[in-house]
């Protein structure tokens, strides 16, 4: 594949780094076929929409909007109250000042410019706005009217219109999602919003007509690969950008180690971890969106050091961890949703760390692992409505350690350490319906490995082998790769050996960071990403030398977050992407 593609610019020919073609510029939603989904729906000022749910102390609304009228008028992104007097649940703006209502409780405001579009999220009694978080005191209450969006209820007279747009909007009765607003038009062109959870469409409810955005196209995105005809065949002739360190995003609240971290929606969390300074394991998870704003989840119900991850429909779930000490390992399991709404489904079957995640189509699965002293070979899974089961146990006896990836339609679990003395080299692959086989075996047998994907291709890279006595006696810089048809080969080696890395894929490369670099635990600082080729190239180094931090991938960052270097703990996060 040409590497770059070149375009004459004053008669020197000059490197194209990046390419857009005109595709969908938000996400397609799976809509009945009489209706056509667009990118928002406005109101000029008389339309509003009556979600027919009743608001109380629990209701949480997240919208995706944008105010367009005038500065000199009020507008409501949504509400309902009791009276004139009391405003029981609203997100307003008047003028230059924002308010947020909680049970007639307004003392919380933002005075910012109107211009742009921009995300509430006000779940309960907090509120979280342009990057700040308010908590009003919580009460109890329910509204005699039902919520509107774009309008307010004063006790069934609508008041306080919005003139803008809606892009989106959910909305939570003590975090079960009960309303999911997609922006459409239905079959004879009207505009409204079409809500997945109950199969309804909500039209406008005032006068007039709803303006609707664009269809689902005809917006320019970069083009990640690029094909052309050759002989009848397609052959590819572009592969824009290079993988390059962005720089640092916003550190996170407290330095950790052994943290952990998934990727879901539009988010990056980054959660769990030690802190070896205050002696304390830290719950907090932070998130990151495609801006590379920081924010945070709700806390987990307990830590996840030394935990697994894996992502399965709309959720991200963080699995089990602790210490080697039996007693401080657990079993739970937190699911995180797209709108970082947090469940917790059925926990695993026993408690266990250093366990691998991975996913296929179908399923999370969670697999290996160790108990106190002892390791493990089960296999549990996850549905895509968070619905736990079992699959069939890893081919070996006994794994901890191992790593998890995901190609096609399968679920690879790779090496691992049997009885804390034998690296395996043993590869089980799961596919949707959960059926497993054992494929080829890695190059070689080791543990403290790391799984990655990009394009066509899973990627198990470095590790460490060790003796009979437990000792650890080999670092390697192998990368094993599996296509999706399960066809093994091996890629250019790290740049260095070294085991325990931070990976992460975005925009087509799979990208491995830090990581041990001899049995000293000494931290390394080397990068080495692999495109959908498995050409290998070595971006700039971390900010920092650093083991067992976490990391994780949102919008076109890849972002490696926290861990340790000798006795120095950090709250960096480094940020790569493609220019």
């Amino acid at each position: 594949m040409a590497k770059g593609a070149y375009i004459g610019i004053d008669n020197v020919a000059r490197k194209i780094k990046k390419g857009y073609i005109g595709i969908s510029n938000f996400e397609k939603r799976n809509l009945p076929e009489d209706y056509t989904q667009v990118e928002y729906i406005q109101s000029s000022g008389t339309q509003y929409i009556d979600t027919g749910f009743i608001a109380n102390h629990n209701t949480r609304v997240i919208m995706d909007f944008e105010v367009t009228g005038s500065a000199s008028e009020l507008h409501t992104m949504f509400g309902t109250r009791v009276s004139a007097t009391e405003r029981a649940y609203a997100f307003l703006w008047n003028k230059t000042l924002f308010r947020s209502y909680y049970n007639d409780i307004y003392d919380h405001e933002w005075r910012i410019d109107l211009a742009g579009r921009r995300i509430v999220d006000k779940n309960k009694e907090t509120t979280t706005f342009d990057g700040q978080t308010y908590s009003f005191e919580e009460k109890s209450f329910t509204t005699p009217a039902s919520l509107k969006l774009m309008a307010s209820d004063n006790n069934g007279t609508i008041e306080w219109y919005m003139v803008g747009r809606v892009y989106s909007c959910q909305i939570y009765d003590n975090d079960v999602l009960v309303r999911d607003y997609v922006p459409c038009a239905n079959a004879s062109g009207t505009a409204g919003l079409y809500d997945l959870v109950n199969d309804k469409f909500y039209g406008n409810a005032g006068s007039g007509t709803f303006a609707k955005g664009a269809k689902q196209s005809s917006i320019a995105h970069k083009i990640k690969k690029a094909y052309i005809g050759i002989g009848g065949v397609a052959r590819p002739c572009w592969g824009g950008g290079e993988l390059v360190r962005y720089g640092n995003a916003t550190p996170l609240p407290v330095p950790a180690n052994n943290l952990i971290g998934v990727s879901v929606g539009n988010y990056a969390l980054i959660a769990g971890g030690y802190n070896e300074t205050a002696w304390t394991h830290v719950k907090t998870v932070t998130t990151y969106n495609a801006n590379l704003v920081r924010g945070t989840a709700p806390e987990m119900t307990s830590n996840h050091m030394s935990g697994a991850t894996a992502s399965v429909g709309n959720y991200g779930l963080l699995a089990a961890g602790g210490t080697n000490t039996a007693s401080s390992i657990h079993y739970g399991v937190d699911a995180y949703s797209n709108n970082l709404v947090k469940s917790n489904p059925t926990g695993l079957s026993s408690k266990r760390s250093f366990l691998a995640g991975a996913s296929n189509a179908s399923y999370a699965l969670f697999a290996g692992g160790k108990s106190g002293t002892n390791e493990l070979n089960r296999v549990e899974s996850y549905s895509a409505s968070l619905v736990k089961g079992t699959a069939t146990e890893l081919s070996s006896t006994s794994s901890a350690y191992l790593a998890g990836a995901r190609v096609g339609n399968y679920a690879l679990f790779a090496g691992g350490v049997y009885l804390s003395t034998s690296s395996l080299k043993v590869v089980d692959a799961y596919n949707n319906n959960l059926v497993k086989s054992r494929i080829t075996d890695l190059s070689t047998g080791r543990y403290q490995l790391v799984g990655e994907s990009v394009g066509n291709y899973a990627l198990f890279a470095g590790g460490c082998s060790c003796n009979l006595e437990g000792s650890i006696t080999s670092l390697y810089n192998t990368v094993d790769a599996y296509n999706s048809d399960l066809v093994h080969t091996t890629a250019t080696s790290l740049s260095a050996q070294r085991y325990d890395l931070m990976h992460a894929g975005v925009e087509g490369f799979a990208v491995f960071a830090g990581g041990k670099k001899d049995t000293n635990n000494n931290a390394s600082a080397a990068v080495d990403s692999y495109n959908a080729d498995l050409v290998r190239s070595n971006p700039s180094s971390l900010s920092a030398a650093r083991i067992e931090g976490a990391y994780a991938s949102t919008g076109n960052y890849a972002l490696f977050a926290g861990g340790q270097s000798s006795n120095k703990l950090y709250d960096t996060v480094d940020a790569y992407t493609v220019a």
